[in-house]
């Protein structure tokens, strides 16, 4: 048995769970085709000291961002591959009518909100046995839908779907990963030669939004004139 399971075709499959512990019941969407290739992009949040020479200062590193996920999927009716052959395996294959309602069926499942929550579904992507896609926790952020063929009648026979998902991992799983940047936890801050209160804000949480409330948490005066090797302390701050 386990050496069938090696020729066993897996498909890409998208579960939508209500909540992001990803937890009870889950619709399922299975792809129709595995796509062909997939880009994941990472980034992280660096801002740079301003001073007499901003070039020469060092980025500093304020967070990891969430990673996206791009592909594109396939929804067929025509029967035909890319290669002009008619498929002989026609078990997967969607009628001209089937091919709308099934893009349909992706959008509803993926992106439309929830009426017990009023969001669009938490996902999770799971294709093959290892590798980046056997478990992505994401929310899809993007969709883009090209139809490319048409029965005499109008009625789509193959759409493209590109997708785009933006990483959406649960916050207690962050937090046991140890996301020292996190704004869910304190800092302390020594304040060096032209530091301002706005600048070490965007440091710590990536935006300045919060600091006339630090300023009164720290009992400052002003907000930009801050004495060199004063320590000030950046309490957690909601969202």
């Amino acid at each position: 048995m386990a050496e069938l399971n090696r020729f066993q075709l897996h498909k890409l499959t998208i579960k939508a769970y209500r909540t992001a512990k990803r937890s009870g019941e889950a619709r399922s969407f299975t792809v129709q085709f595995n796509p062909a290739s997939f880009e994941m992009t990472h980034k992280s949040k660096l801002t740079r000291r301003t001073g007499m020479q901003p070039l020469a200062a060092t980025p500093k590193f304020v967070r990891q961002e969430p990673s996206t996920l791009s592909l594109e999927l396939l929804f067929d009716g025509t029967g035909v591959t890319e290669l002009g052959s008619v498929r002989l395996a026609r078990s997967g294959l969607l009628s001209g009518a089937d091919v709308a309602g099934a893009v349909s069926d992706f959008l509803a499942i993926c992106q439309t909100p929830l009426s017990s929550t009023h969001e669009s579904a938490y996902l999770k992507i799971s294709w093959g046995a290892a590798g980046p896609l056997q478990s992505f926790d994401c929310r899809l952020k993007e969709a883009n839908v090209t139809y490319t063929a048409f029965d005499r009648r109008g009625t789509p026979t193959r759409a493209r779907v590109g997708v785009v998902f933006l990483q959406a991992v649960e916050p207690t799983k962050t937090q046991r990963k140890g996301n020292l940047t996190s704004p869910d936890l304190s800092h302390s801050r020594t304040v060096r030669a032209g530091d301002t209160l706005p600048l070490l804000c965007e440091e710590i949480y990536g935006s300045t939004v919060h600091h006339a409330a630090i300023a009164r948490f720290n009992d400052l005066d002003g907000l930009r004139s801050l004495e060199p090797g004063t320590t000030l302390l950046f309490p957690p701050v909601e969202a």
